[in-house]
């Protein structure tokens, strides 16, 4: 049974990178993409290769069954689009598009995978589970002026892809955002958003927002074109605060506050050696931190515990002051021991 897919976002406003794929597996686009001209668009789904860290670029089938394999994305490109591995983490497979051309000079087929820029690539947020999600199309400006979100909080979401609710109200589409109003589709597209919520129930169509420098705008195309069930993550985005905040006093002064990591270079961090004298206004003792690396070696200087001498054993305080017996010392100092007259036993 194949793994349950999350589909993507190919492209934000028609607007996508182009991820080339790599060791393509010309025979199975021959078969089918044998003839054509141009270039072809092919569903596609991204799945984790544990080996060497990169995506294996599989058709998508009919049904359960899997397609065949079409190439590989290297591990560089797999790990530009940082964000994708939340879906991974949920256990469900990324599903977009791949574009398939014949190169005429070569006679081969060239293939990229189609991706959103990296901060846009997955939605910082869940669609319920029933909701029907309109696929991207044309860009729909919601105007936020009429929403619920100030400037601050607009930005703080920006950028990122939000799935929005699209609900009906006072002959307007309004466009509501973690159960907020975030604002409505302006113009003549406002016009056609309200036709389309005509053959949905009451919050049952929703869309994908684009938040870029605090403005907003829909990625949606007519229902007619189809519509996507998209299962929750289970994995909360992951994005790193800004490094800085800006703090305004009450009398117009303002300050700017930088984390430690992000003003300096560690090249430019200055750090004492270890015979270099530590004071400490509150009175404690030296930091590790601020120690020698060799510290385990001891340091130049340092009083350490000179290790006792082992005791000696009665044969080696018999002989201290003397340098050990020889073979034929041995012979004769046993010899005088047993009283024996020196000559031997031979008798005259």
């Amino acid at each position: 049974m194949a793994a349950k897919q999350y589909p993507l976002a190919p492209s934000t406003w028609g607007t996508g990178v182009e991820v080339p794929v790599d060791h393509v597996s010309q025979a199975a686009l021959f078969t089918d993409f044998a003839g054509r001209r141009g270039t072809t668009y092919v569903d596609v789904v991204l799945e984790a290769n544990p080996l060497n860290r990169s995506w294996r670029v599989r058709r998508r089938g009919l049904g359960d069954l899997p397609g065949p394999v079409l190439g590989e994305v290297a591990p560089e490109w797999r790990a530009h689009f940082a964000e994708v591995e939340r879906v991974h983490s949920s256990f469900l497979q990324p599903a977009t598009v791949a574009e398939v051309k014949l190169n005429p000079e070569s006679g081969r087929f060239n293939v990229h995978v189609v991706l959103p820029e990296p901060q846009l690539a997955v939605p910082r947020n869940n669609a319920p589970e029933d909701a029907a999600v309109l696929r991207v199309g044309d860009m729909l400006v919601v105007d936020t002026s009429v929403g619920e979100f100030g400037a601050a909080e607009l930005e703080a979401r920006s950028p990122g892809q939000w799935f929005v609710g699209l609900v009906p109200m006072d002959g307007a589409a309004l466009v509501t955002l973690d159960g907020r109003v975030l604002g409505a589709v302006a113009g003549e597209d406002g016009e056609a958003a309200l036709a389309w919520l005509g053959g949905f129930a009451q919050g049952g169509l929703w869309a994908r927002a684009v938040l870029l420098d605090g403005m907003a705008a829909l990625d949606a195309a007519p229902p007619d074109e189809g519509t996507d069930t998209v299962p929750a993550l289970a994995e909360a985005p992951q994005r790193r605060p800004e490094p800085w905040q800006l703090i305004e006093f009450p009398g117009g002064g303002w300050a700017v506050t930088v984390q430690r990591d992000f003003a300096t270079d560690p090249q430019d961090e200055v750090k004492p050696k270890h015979t270099a004298r530590y004071v400490s206004l509150g009175g404690g003792a030296r930091p590790e931190e601020l120690g020698a690396p060799t510290e385990m070696f001891g340091r130049i200087g340092a009083e350490q515990d000179r290790p006792e001498r082992p005791t000696t054993t009665p044969v080696v305080a018999q002989h201290a002051d003397e340098s050990f017996l020889t073979e034929v010392e041995k012979v004769q100092l046993r010899r005088r021991n047993r009283g024996r007259k020196r000559g031997g036993r031979h008798r005259r």
